[in-house]
């Protein structure tokens, strides 16, 4: 199973569209454990520290709005 979530996670950093990426995440079983993976994923980058953990952290976010964010506070990534 942690293969198969490595493998979901590296997927979703290499889409770079937003309609396929919507699509991607729609067709996947089980929505309520993937946002729980996408969620603890996101909190390993909402504090980034270079370009590329924010990448990351904006598309986790992007994820988490097309699929919801359940029972965590909704969030939007901002440029300071």
């Amino acid at each position: 199973m942690k293969l198969r979530a490595n493998v979901m996670e590296q997927k979703i950093f290499e889409i770079e569209d937003l309609k396929e990426l919507e699509e991607f995440l729609q067709s996947q079983s089980e929505i309520e454990q993937l946002r729980e993976r996408l969620f603890a994923e996101f909190l390993k980058y909402a504090d980034y520290k270079n370009a590329g953990e924010w990448n990351k952290a904006v598309r986790l976010c992007e994820s988490l709005a097309i699929i919801g964010w359940g029972n965590h506070e909704a969030l939007e990534a901002l440029r300071g």
